[in-house]
């Protein structure tokens, strides 16, 4: 305990942790949410994947498969699905050459509007010293997410990237379809999500984290693909498991 709190003076977010420790743990403020389930109780997840026709799969940010903490990964290997991956941090796009073998890997940001210059940043290898594990997998076109997540500003490196939009990879390396989207891109799951609803012929299983949406920004999202494309929802702590009919097994 002591040296966690000497970790956290470090860091500069000792009184972020206070407030969360006593929001989770003694019920200050305790809301409906906390008490669900999390994407990472595999038995869980796996039960209700089987229930999905799977044979192949598209998914966009993959973080750090080294802290192995991503469980769609253990189901495709598991079940031996492939798919596409991609994964704009240049550094950890490296390391899905250990991890997705038979599967396209593409280093490309993903965006909702085709060849457009962003901004994108991510904590410089050097200071990852400093931070918890999940820092590793926090990359994005929105710098004050970082530092939102306690990194220092200094401490924040960036490059320039052009983003694709979901239609114009699937052109550029003959992709047809796919049968279950997963997405962890730090907040841009809703222009992304609407984008590619918009622009697509088929409509495919979709696992996406809304944590980090506005409300208002979610329900918008929500009602759409309920209302104009009949999704069903799964709800779990930090995501949202989508699903039509038509994407069920039929036995």
């Amino acid at each position: 305990m002591i040296l966690k709190i000497i970790k956290a003076i470090r860091e500069k977010v000792l009184f972020y942790r206070i407030k969360r420790f006593i929001r989770l743990k003694i019920g200050f403020k305790k809301e409906l949410n906390d008490y669900s389930l999390q994407i990472y109780e595999e038995k869980m997840l796996f039960a209700l994947l089987d229930c999905l026709n799977i044979d192949n799969f598209f998914q966009i940010g993959i973080g750090d498969p080294d802290l192995n903490r991503d469980p769609f990964y253990n189901y495709l290997k598991k079940k031996k699905i492939n798919g596409s991956v991609i994964e704009p941090h240049p550094i950890l796009f490296q390391k899905l050459k250990n991890y997705y073998d038979g599967c396209l890997k593409i280093n490309c940001l993903i965006g909702s509007k085709d060849n457009a210059q962003e901004e994108f940043f991510y904590v410089d290898q050097k200071y990852l010293y400093l931070y918890e594990d999940f820092v590793k997998t926090i990359s994005t076109t929105n710098k004050n997410h970082l530092i939102e997540n306690k990194v220092l500003p200094d401490h924040v490196k960036s490059i320039k990237i052009r983003s694709h939009t979901i239609k114009k990879v699937m052109e550029d390396n003959n992709i047809k379809n796919f049968d279950i989207l997963f997405l962890d891109v730090e907040g841009s799951e809703f222009d992304i999500l609407s984008q590619f609803l918009n622009n697509t012929n088929f409509f495919p299983s979709i696992i996406f984290e809304w944590r980090h949406l506005p409300q208002k920004n979610l329900f918008i999202l929500l009602d759409k693909m309920k209302d104009n494309f009949d999704y069903k929802f799964v709800i779990f702590e930090n995501d949202i498991l989508c699903f039509k009919e038509s994407n069920l097994k039929n036995d």
